[in-house]
C-alpha cells in the first residue's frame, strides 16, 4: 500500500519533514518490492535503509522535542518505540528468525 505525502503530515519543522519524506519514499519502495515479489536481496536492502533511517530520524526527532520541551513528548516516544519494536519483528521475519 502507498502512502503519499501531503500537508496534513506536516510538524512544521523543515528537518523533520524532509525525513518524514523520505522514509515514506523508502517504505513506498519497499512495499512495491514486497508486492512485486522483486526478490529478497531487494527486499532486505530496501528493508536496511529503512531500519537505519527509522532509528536516525527517531534520534533526531526525539532530540528536538527535547529541545523544545515538547509536552508530548512521552507519548510520541512511546510511539517510536512500538515502531521500532515492529520494525526488529520485521527485521527477525526477514532474516528468517523466529519474532520475539
Amino acid at each position: 500500500m502507498q502512502i503519499q505525502w501531503d500537508s496534513r503530515f506536516s510538524v512544521g519543522n523543515v528537518q523533520i519533514d524532509s525525513q518524514h519524506q523520505q522514509l515514506l519514499s523508502y517504505y513506498n519502495q519497499f512495499s512495491e518490492a514486497c508486492s512485486k515479489g522483486t526478490g529478497k536481496e531487494e527486499i532486505v536492502r530496501l528493508f536496511g535503509f529503512l531500519d537505519a533511517y527509522v532509528q536516525e530520524h527517531f534520534a533526531a526527532e526525539e532530540a528536538l522535542m527535547e529541545k523544545a520541551d515538547y509536552p508530548l513528548r512521552p507519548k510520541h516516544k512511546v510511539a517510536h518505540m512500538d515502531l521500532k519494536r515492529t520494525v526488529a519483528e520485521l527485521r527477525s521475519q526477514l532474516q528468517g528468525d523466529s519474532v520475539p
